[in-house]
Parts: C-alpha cells; sequence; structure tokens
C-alpha cells in the first residue's frame, strides 16, 4: 500500500513538467501506464486516478486557406491564456483526412473540441466540409463555428439550421471570440476520449 501512495504522489508531481517538456501524447501514455502498474500492484482496479484526471488541453481547430488567418489564429488563441492546443489547415481536405485517419485509429482524445471554419474556400465550400465531416465515424460530435467576412443572410440562415454550426461569427477570430466561443461549448462534450 505504502508503495501505491508513493507512485500517486510521483505521477501527480511530474505530470504538469512531463506535458511541457514531453507533449500530451507522452502524458497521455504514461498515465496509462501508471494506471496499469497501479492495479496490478492492487488487488481492486483504481478509482482514484484516472486517465481522463490528466488534464489535457481543450484542442480547437482552424480551416481556413488563407494563411494570414492561421497565423493570427494561433496568435489569438495563446494570447486566451487558455493554454488552448491549436491546429490550423489551408485546405479542408487535409482537415478531413486528419479526421478520417484519428477515427480510424481510434485518436479521439486528439479530436478537436470544436472547429473554426471558413465558408469560401477553393476546391470545397464551408458547407461541404461539413457535409463530409457527417460521414466519419467519430465518438462525440465537434461543434463548428463559421468564420466569415459575408453578410449574405442566405448564409446567416443555413448556420441557423445546421446542428453542427454553433454560430456564424465575423472576421477576423480574436482571443476574445475565441473565448466567448469556447464559453457557449457544453463541457461535457469537450470531454477528451480514451
Amino acid at each position: 500500500m505504502k508503495k501505491i501512495g508513493r507512485l500517486k504522489i510521483f505521477y501527480v508531481l511530474l505530470r504538469s513538467k512531463l506535458r511541457n517538456v514531453f507533449g500530451t501524447a507522452f502524458l497521455v501514455n504514461l498515465s496509462a501506464w501508471a494506471v496499469c502498474q497501479l492495479n496490478v500492484m492492487n488487488s481492486k482496479p483504481l478509482t482514484s486516478l484516472k486517465i481522463i484526471d490528466v488534464d489535457l488541453p481543450l484542442v480547437i481547430w482552424l480551416v481556413d486557406d488563407d494563411p494570414i488567418s492561421s497565423v493570427m489564429f494561433r496568435m489569438e488563441s495563446q494570447r486566451t491564456g487558455l493554454g488552448l492546443q491549436t491546429a490550423d489547415f489551408v485546405e479542408p481536405q487535409s482537415a478531413l483526412a486528419a479526421l478520417r485517419s484519428m477515427s480510424e485509429v481510434g485518436r479521439f482524445n486528439a479530436l478537436p473540441c470544436c472547429i473554426f471554419l471558413d465558408l469560401h474556400m477553393p476546391g470545397m465550400t464551408g458547407w461541404q466540409f461539413i457535409e463530409e465531416m457527417r460521414k466519419v465515424s467519430l465518438p462525440r460530435g465537434i461543434a463548428v463555428f463559421v468564420v466569415s467576412s459575408t453578410e449574405d443572410q442566405e448564409d446567416y440562415a443555413r448556420a441557423a439550421s445546421t446542428p453542427e454550426v454553433v454560430s456564424l461569427m465575423p472576421k477576423p477570430l480574436t482571443a476574445e471570440k475565441i473565448k466567448t466561443a469556447l464559453q457557449t461549448l457544453d463541457p461535457a462534450a469537450c470531454e477528451q476520449t480514451f
């Protein structure tokens, strides 16, 4: 019993340092190993140390063909002070390929909590992206915030009637807009799935 207590304390103390040095993926693997080791040493399965307690950062994506928007997205995401993990895609097909890949290999802990999606992109519109995203088998829905400079009322009406779309927000994205968007989400919908 004493050995289990020391392992728990060691794990908790190192958790944040390991995330900063090695990244989230390493920390998830360490968490899984720690739970397995503690369960082997203890006759009963552990309930006090769960992988979900890893405190993974929220993952958010931007899908926008404008490279300047991508740079601004990363800067503004950092300015929120929320420790967000971001990814940006200038080609919507690349974002869909990433979603499909995560789904196929079961890497659900890396799924985004939400996607900030541009409407008008060459090759695939934001609406087509949402249609294709629906075809990917995911354990939970992904909230979409449409980001556009459109003033077309038809786009606003379509956004309101599309279940995945939380809102349509005008460009540019700012730290305040990102924070406000994240506050509208259901926390349970953003839980990381292992």
